[in-house]
């Protein structure tokens, strides 16, 4: 257990280290990695010594799943902890989050984290994922809401916290964009360094309050922190397009957003229909048309 909870505090300073945007990059991912592969040794000892001790299972799970990502792997040593602690909360939760993952099981999700809902409705982290859970797949947003609203009396100086919950309320349906410019504002004040609160924030001002100067000013602080947000990239390159009619400009950021993440469905539909758009010269070049058939493509196969 000590082996366990030892390698746990290990990965999570060493996520903490890899996001810390203040340290300078190669020490702070230098760091990072030493304090990754540490975790991973103690882990291994601690099966060693006791092959289905569950959170030793669940915390390996938690290293191929965020520091070396081996999906599969992370699968085996969850179902291996469930099988041996199906009522420990955090293994649920765990394998619940899991679930939202390849294999997709959104059922089996839910059920899940109701259970581990039930065994500690004070875990954070559940409550954000469940939350997340119940609006994206399950269209519940009022369910979902109380579940971040919890997370955060529980949590009340949570940046994440703070940021999911404005998510939420930029997406809904019903006007909350005020409550939504409350928390990004709230998760800046506990950390101003908190990119993607940075990144949705210029969108809110660039969509609602169509303030392009501000969302501007705001994307450009976000990538002086983190210059290869792909989010924040495609987000920018999309003023760009809408505001600034800017579409070298637009482009050069879809193409680095699709450098740091050749996956990046947002940056893929973007920059596929900014190729298809007509210039003044009359139309797009086959060669233009033919890349932005491509990239389409892509995002589809992405996200059937």
């Amino acid at each position: 257990s000590v082996l366990a909870n030892f390698a746990g505090a290990l990965q999570d300073a060493a996520l903490a280290l890899r996001d810390d945007r203040k340290s300078g990059a190669v020490n702070r991912e230098a760091i990072s990695a030493l304090l990754a592969v540490c975790a991973q040794v103690l882990l291994d000892r601690a099966l060693t010594i006791d092959a289905v001790h569950p959170i030793a299972l669940n915390n390996l799970a938690a290293f191929h799943t965020a520091i070396a990502p081996q999906r599969d792997r992370a699968q085996m040593l969850l179902s291996r902890a469930m099988d041996v602690a199906p009522s420990h909360p955090t293994i649920v939760a765990g394998y619940a989050s899991a679930l939202l993952e390849h294999p997709l099981d959104l059922v089996g999700a839910q059920s899940l984290f109701k259970l581990a809902d039930e065994l500690d409705p004070q875990d954070t982290t559940m409550l954000c994922n469940y939350g997340l859970l119940l609006k994206s797949a399950m269209g519940d947003f009022d369910s979902a809401e109380a579940k971040l609203e919890r997370a955060i009396m529980v949590s009340p100086n949570n940046a994440l916290l703070h940021s999911n919950l404005a998510v939420l309320y930029q997406n809904s349906k019903r006007d909350m964009h005020k409550q939504a410019e409350e928390h990004f504002k709230q998760a800046l004040v506990i950390n101003p360094d908190w990119v993607p609160a940075i990144c949705n924030l210029a969108l809110l001002n660039h969509e609602v309050h169509e303030d392009a100067g501000e969302a501007g000013n705001l994307y450009r602080r976000a990538l002086a922190l983190e210059p290869d947000h792909a989010n924040t990239l495609c987000n920018f390159g999309h003023l760009h397009v809408d505001v600034l009619s800017d579409h070298a400009g637009a482009e050069a950021l879809f193409k680095r957003a699709l450098d740091v993440d050749p996956g990046h469905i947002p940056s893929l539909y973007c920059y596929s229909h900014l190729l298809a758009m007509s210039p003044h010269d009359g139309g797009p070049t086959p060669a233009r048309q033919e890349l932005a058939e491509e990239l389409l493509l892509r995002a589809v196969h992405a996200e059937p």
